[in-house]
């Protein structure tokens, strides 16, 4: 988003009386003024003036997690309890590709079976979503918590991540 400001400025000029003074003209304009005249200049008022060459406001663009928003989401949740809605949002965001091979942390868990740490799960910012969904309809709810359930759905003996 551009800010317009504009300087003062000064001017030297003499009242009818020949006296000299000095007049300021403030053409500082608020920056809500400034945002106003700016969408009012950049939005078409007709389809004729869509193919023209003046800017148009960028439509914001929604986040997407394989597919939905964090409201659909939000919207879908189950209600069957917060283990239940963890396990069923992960599914819902990852596809089974990114969850196969990978923990939740890649911290412990399946090294001390087979001596290797499977590697995390590389999309964090879905796995805040998640979190924040979760602790909004869960209060009280840990991080930590969730990802002791989450695990459940990504070891390798879960139904589907084999490899």
């Amino acid at each position: 988003m551009e800010q317009y400001q504009y300087n003062s400025q000064s001017h030297n000029t003499q009242n009818q009386n020949g006296q000299s003074y000095i007049s300021q003209t403030n053409n500082q304009t608020s920056l809500l003024q400034a945002n106003e005249t700016q969408r009012m200049l950049v939005t078409p008022k007709s389809t004729s003036q869509l193919g023209s060459t003046e800017r148009c406001e960028p439509v914001p663009t929604q986040v997407l997690y394989n597919g939905f928003t964090k409201a659909k989401l939000n919207h879908d949740l189950p209600g069957r309890g917060w283990k239940q809605d963890s396990k069923w949002l992960l599914r819902r965001m990852f596809t089974t590709e990114e969850l196969r091979g990978h923990s939740i942390t890649g911290h412990h868990g399946s090294k001390k079976k087979t001596n290797s740490v499977r590697p995390p799960l590389e999309d964090k910012s879905k796995l805040r979503v998640l979190y924040d969904i979760i602790m909004e309809k869960y209060p009280g709810r840990l991080v930590t918590d969730i990802n002791l359930v989450l695990a459940d759905v990504v070891k390798p003996s879960a139904p589907g991540m084999a490899e």
